[in-house]
């Protein structure tokens, strides 16, 4: 028997592909479905809470306030604010 050009045996390999297709995509479907039930809003970066800055030295306070800055989290104004803060504490 052969269909389309092809035997039995690639026929029934072509219905299990598209099974296992059929079965991951509705599995996708139905995760993305649930995922965003759970949190339909993100939050906004404006709403995230400041990271919290160790006090237990002004060394450990000048290291932490120049890797926010690396990290972009603090901009050139604010990490310069800060810094002249605490080196005018020490």
């Amino acid at each position: 028997m052969r269909i389309f050009g092809l035997g039995l045996p690639e026929l029934v390999l072509f219905g299990f592909i598209v099974l296992v297709v059929t079965i991951v995509v509705v599995t996708i479907a139905v995760l993305a479905s649930r995922s965003s039930k759970k949190n339909p809003l993100p939050l906004q970066p404006s709403s995230y809470p400041p990271p919290s800055i160790p006090t237990n030295d002004d060394a450990t306070l000048l290291a932490t306030l120049a890797d926010l800055h690396k990290q972009g989290i603090l901009n050139d104004e604010e990490y310069a604010q800060k810094k002249a803060e605490i080196l005018s504490r020490m």
